[in-house]
């Protein structure tokens, strides 16, 4: 679920996601208000006058635009070769594919693991009540799917610290910002985050497991 393009980067890194879905190449925006989209189905959330053009990066093949209405930017969708009335039908039709493909996901999935890693240079932790309200309101829209959600966040050791909120909802804190030579604020070290999402992913599945187990047993006859 973001916040960037470094969460999913991890996320096939760890061998966890092979599919894109419609957050994990745009950036900026909060947790919550990425869960209140869920829980519309994206209702209105790619209308063609909602869009500002912001610049073109230098070595860059993409230009980068601002959704006003949503406040995510898009850093990864429009090419450079196309302006923006040839390249927004594009775009559009990629990003209603990744809405079906998540829709369809969480439609038939019995449970879900929503991932969201903060941006290393942004110091915008989300607050335990609002984290909490995530899976909620996730499963306003797919009752019949348990949602669980791992937050990572940017601490100041290496060495991921672990701590829950509820059943479903766990806060990983760790450094994991880029120790390489000339590495810019917001990149990250994908191994040191994939290594410690894939384990919390192992753990999140035992720990739903666990609740099956007991929910069961107690309605066994």
């Amino acid at each position: 679920m973001g916040q960037a393009c470094s969460c999913t980067e991890s996320l096939r890194k760890a061998g966890l996601q092979t599919y894109s879905f419609p957050f994990d190449w745009i950036g900026e925006n909060r947790l919550p208000e990425r869960a209140e989209y869920i829980r519309s189905g994206f209702a209105g959330w790619f209308e063609k006058q909602d869009w500002q053009f912001l610049c073109d990066k230098p070595g860059h093949r993409f230009h980068v635009y601002l959704n006003r209405k949503t406040g995510f930017t898009y850093n990864h969708d429009f090419p450079l070769e196309l302006d923006f009335e040839a390249g927004y039908p594009i775009v559009a039709a990629k990003y209603a594919r990744r809405v079906a493909r998540l829709d369809a996901a969480l439609k038939f999935a019995r449970r879900a693991l929503a991932v969201f890693t903060e941006v290393p240079l942004q110091d915008d932790f989300t607050p335990d009540a609002l984290l909490a309200e995530v899976p909620r309101t996730i499963t306003a829209r797919y009752p019949d799917t348990a949602i669980d959600l791992l937050y990572v966040h940017r601490g100041e050791s290496r060495q991921p610290v672990r701590r829950t909120i509820g059943e479903h909802v766990t806060v990983l804190s760790f450094d994991y910002k880029s120790k390489k030579p000339g590495a810019l604020d917001y990149e990250v070290d994908r191994k040191l985050l994939a290594r410690a999402i894939h384990r919390e992913a192992g753990l999140t599945f035992r720990a739903f497991c666990a609740r099956l187990r007991a929910n069961f047993g107690k309605h066994r006859p």
